[in-house]
């Protein structure tokens, strides 16, 4: 198959990119993003991907550092300066390319790339054996619209994967158009939980709507707090919710009782509090059941347990 050429190799640190400096009449189809082909030194075909395009001139290369050299370079005309100048691509080498007639994959390249080594586009369809085999489509090549994206249903529900890109970039867009596909292609056959605290996915089709509900009962002592806005100035507060986590949990369990959560709390602190300070309340630390005399402070502390412990219970509901 005939490729388009698109420049030559001018420099190959490593086995992981390569730069090359692009033809004249190719510049309007060399672009960030674009895949190339070229060959390494074992005569593989290689498939990179350009990542930057650098605008250069052979006149001035040489000259930057010296800013009367420079001055003096206006005394060449417009003309000849533009006939000097080009452009160079970097390109980040994805692999080796091993096509198998219907399959092909792509794997890690070992060797080197030569100087003057001829760089040529992907075609069409190379490009669609690796990126459209698959019946999950996300969208198309943002440099070939012709070029479907697709992903394999079967791999992709067995295995653990990622979606990662910066904010912005359209991760919550991927993952909804993922999951209409699925539910599309193999309806009826597997079930798709999401986690949504944002409530980015509450319009999609074919979905139930769960409210999230936590249960402070089973929730570390430490991070209840940190969920209720206990910060570490509030110690005082943070010890009478750790007696009442531990109490509750330990009376739930001795008279098997259902652990219900947010109320059981606030019902044990309530009653703590009724008798005022000088008051003796008997409370479990985990091991023993002890003994403690309230004080004013105590009183201030416990109402500011139970007021976050409010504002979690209208947050979350109940259990």
């Amino acid at each position: 198959m005939d490729r388009e050429l698109v420049g030559a190799v001018i420099t190959s640190k490593n086995v992981n990119e390569f730069e090359f400096k692009v033809e004249d009449q190719a510049l309007d189809r060399v672009k960030c993003g674009e895949f190339v082909v070229v060959n390494n030194t074992c005569g593989e075909l290689v498939l990179a991907k350009i990542n930057r395009i650098l605008s250069t001139n052979a006149l001035i290369r040489d000259k930057l550092g010296d800013v009367d050299e420079l001055s003096n370079m206006l005394i060449y005309s417009k003309e000849i300066l533009e006939k000097s100048a080009g452009f160079i691509a970097n390109a980040k080498i994805l692999g080796v390319i091993r096509d198998n007639g219907d399959d092909i994959k792509i794997e890690s390249n070992v060797y080197p790339i030569k100087v003057l080594e001829k760089v040529y586009l992907a075609d069409d369809d190379l490009l669609k054996k690796i990126f459209s085999k698959g019946s999950i489509e996300i969208g198309v090549l943002k440099t070939r619209e012709n070029v479907k994206v697709k992903l394999r249903a079967r791999p992709l529900c067995s295995r653990h994967f990622a979606i990662l890109a910066m904010t912005g970039a359209g991760k919550s867009n991927t993952v909804a158009i993922i999951t209409q596909q699925l539910l599309e292609k193999v309806k009826g056959l597997i079930n798709i939980v999401i986690i949504d605290p944002h409530g980015e996915y509450v319009k999609m089709e074919n979905t139930h709507i769960l409210l999230a509900k936590l249960n402070p009962i089973h929730i570390p002592e430490d991070h209840l707090a940190k969920l209720l806005g206990l910060g570490e100035n509030s110690q005082r507060q943070k010890l009478f919710l750790v007696y009442a986590a531990k109490t509750v949990k330990h009376e739930c369990k001795m008279y098997k009782k259902q652990i219900s959560g947010v109320e059981k709390l606030m019902e044990w602190l309530e009653n703590v509090n009724s008798g005022g300070k000088d008051k003796q309340i008997k409370y479990y630390d985990g091991k023993y059941w002890r003994t403690k005399t309230l004080k004013k402070d105590d009183e201030m502390a416990i109402n500011r347990v139970i007021e976050k412990l409010r504002l979690f219970l209208n947050k979350y509901g109940t259990f």
